[in-house]
């Protein structure tokens, strides 16, 4: 059975995809640890921006839990990085 799609992608090309990604995630990551509060602040803005009103029902629950989002996707970021980087040493420069 032949496959629709049969698309080779060089290595070092799929691995910079999913690096591109882990940068955002650390970006991402450290803008919710540094200022959670800003953070929530400027979702609620863009809910409003569509007419959705919503607001938190406890502060200090919606930052907690922010800044937990916050490191969630840093260490992802970091993790996807050194996964990278363990691949390409195998893949990319041979």
């Amino acid at each position: 059975m032949s496959s629709i799609l049969n698309i080779t992608l060089p290595a070092g090309w799929v691995f910079g995809a999913i690096g591109l990604v882990a940068f955002g995630s650390v970006l991402v990551g450290a803008y919710l640890i540094r200022s959670p509060r800003k953070a929530i602040e400027k979702q609620i803005e863009l809910y409003r921006a569509i007419h959705w009103k919503t607001e938190p029902l406890s502060w200090d629950r919606e930052i907690r839990n922010t800044t937990v989002m916050g490191w969630m996707a840093l260490l992802s970021g970091i993790a996807a990085f050194v996964l990278i980087a363990r691949q390409c040493a195998i893949f990319c420069w041979r």
